[in-house]
């Protein structure tokens, strides 16, 4: 399969099917196959027959829900996780089924989804991670984030993704020094992810680092990839970027402006005072 060569692993598992065809598992390996050729009918026909067989058949589960995902079909894929979860509290299931409710917005379903994972295993890093950036961009819960964020820190603490969502939640607590750190571990293990570098541009801007700050985001806005605060990451860089020796009326227009919506931006602030200063104000 890796290899893209499907003809023979089809045609081993045919012979498998035909000579046991009450069996659940060959039926769900042909349906892999066939999901990897994203040949979604075969696959669909396969994954039904094979839970008809075996309702406990949990890759068959994970697999039909994945391909209800490829093919824009969330809601039933939500439907037969939480069919599957409420007979069998299994870990992959719920963890995809949070997925797919984050993804759709639907933010208190994820975070039910997520808690109920916990319980059932309190040391899944994906699920403890996923829930604290959860509660602290959605749910407007930073204590609760925090604690999440720590007890996944302490689990792995050589873990970037961990360590990027406590780093964040810090700043988003107003404690930049302490979040620096972390963002730096992070982001020197995952140098190109630019969510991650915009973080740690953000954490050195508000600590008032403005050199360090500026390199981070500027990798943050120069990258191909798209993200959902690049735009903020060139918009702090453009005021960075102002030089108050020779910034014109509409500049200093502009950094009011600014200021109107970040009234705690210290480089705003800084800038202002200069040329302030300058114009002897």
């Amino acid at each position: 399969i890796a290899k893209k060569q499907y003809a023979m692993p089809i045609d081993q598992v045919k012979k498998q099917i035909d000579k046991t065809p009450t069996l659940a598992q060959p039926l769900a390996i042909r349906a892999k196959i066939y999901l990897a050729q994203r040949d979604f009918d075969h696959a669909e026909a396969d994954l039904l027959k094979a839970l008809d067989l075996d309702p406990k058949l949990e890759p068959a589960y994970i697999m039909l829900a994945r391909l209800y995902v490829a093919t824009n079909r969330q809601e039933e894929a939500i439907e037969k996780l939480t069919a599957f979860i409420e007979k069998n509290k299994d870990v992959p299931a719920l963890m995809q089924l949070a997925t797919i409710h984050e993804h759709l917005k639907h933010f208190d379903a994820a975070r039910d989804a997520y808690e109920e994972l916990l319980a059932v295993d309190p040391k899944f890093l994906p699920a403890l991670n996923n829930l604290a950036v959860l509660y602290s961009e959605h749910l407007a819960r930073l204590d609760t984030a925090y604690d999440l964020a720590t007890r996944a820190r302490r689990l792995v603490p050589e873990d970037p993704h961990a360590a990027d969502s406590l780093g964040w939640i810090l700043f988003q607590k107003g404690e930049y020094g302490n979040a620096v750190p972390l963002l730096q571990q992070s982001a020197s293990k995952l140098p190109n992810e630019p969510e991650i570098q915009f973080h740690l541009g953000m954490a050195h801007y508000m600590a008032g680092q403005e050199v360090p700050a500026h390199v981070a985001l500027q990798k943050a806005a120069s990258t191909s990839q798209d993200f959902p605060d690049k735009d903020e990451a060139q918009q702090r860089l453009a005021i960075l970027d102002v030089n108050t020796l020779t910034t014109d009326p509409a500049s200093r227009t502009e950094l009011e402006s600014h200021l109107r919506t970040r009234v705690s931006d210290p480089v705003v602030l800084v800038r202002l005072a200069e040329l302030q200063e300058r114009d002897g104000d």
